[in-house]
């Protein structure tokens, strides 16, 4: 159980009124355990081949060929008896490619979408009653549009997220959880640099978790969130500024009650 390699493979046509779509893809799935280490990975290849025909006055009337290509892993290694770290990595590239079977046809643009990630993680378990853990996400979206006259809405997304989530098990009956995370989003425009964008996310999400007999529960969740947005312009530094457009607050209070398969909740906004 602790050193595999599964591969798989599927084949299937799936008709609509719209059309047919035919899929014929391969999946590998493998898992290898090396004291004190531990890897999970897994690769996919998925091929659609999308037929349309003419519909009415500008549906339908082309074909289009999608290859969507994904391969991820988790390396894990304990950090003695208490701790834990993790390190995630993915990609994927998904590319469109469609022509028209009809003259009037208005097939989707040609494209490729591309994306990575990378995520760090570290969890500590002191004891039964206290866990803490912290992560660090970065990744890269990319949108390619290939006719160049559609190339102006090319994006690049950089995206950072730090995280910091507990909880405490403070009495019995009583469990105290919170969840903070900081995200930012750029988002680039490679020929159209009077577009870009920055847009910031900060979000907390506290919870406790009331047992007052073993079929009555109350939980109460309170949610801040603040979202400021606006254009990036990068420096003749190189240093780059933000120019505040817009910005979301949202606060929430909710509680919630159950008693036994029934529950009732009711919540409060600000």
């Amino acid at each position: 159980n602790d050193r595999y390699l599964n591969v798989t493979a599927n084949a299937g046509t799936n008709r609509s009124l719209n059309g047919t779509k035919i899929d014929n893809g391969v999946r590998a799935q493998l898992r290898w355990v090396q004291e004190p280490w531990a890897l999970d990975a897994d690769y996919s290849d998925l091929l659609g081949d999308s037929r349309f025909p003419l519909r009415g006055t500008r549906a339908g009337g082309y074909n289009e060929q999608a290859d969507n290509r994904l391969a991820n892993a988790t390396l894990t290694r304990p950090l003695g008896r208490r701790m834990t770290a993790k390190l995630s990595s993915s990609i994927s590239l998904s590319q469109f490619r469609s022509h028209a079977t009809a003259p009037d046809a208005s097939p989707p643009t040609p494209r490729d979408n591309y994306r990575q990630a990378y995520r760090l993680e570290t969890l500590y378990n002191p004891s039964e009653r206290f866990n803490t853990a912290v992560a660090l996400d970065v990744s890269l979206a990319r949108s390619i549009n290939l006719p160049a006259q559609s190339t102006a809405n090319n994006t690049d997304t950089r995206s950072y997220r730090a995280e910091w989530r507990w909880s405490h098990r403070m009495l019995r009956g009583l469990t105290a959880s919170q969840s903070n995370t900081v995200q930012a989003d750029y988002e680039f425009f490679p020929f159209a640099a009077e577009r870009n964008g920055l847009g910031l996310d900060f979000n907390s999400v506290t919870t406790l978790a009331i047992v007052l007999t073993p079929r009555l529960t109350v939980d109460v969740i309170h949610n801040a969130r603040q979202q400021p947005r606006g254009d990036w312009r990068v420096l003749a530094d190189g240093s780059g500024a933000l120019l505040p457009s817009d910005e979301n607050l949202n606060y929430t209070l909710r509680s919630r009650v159950t008693w036994g398969a029934f529950w009732y909740s009711a919540s409060t906004d600000e």
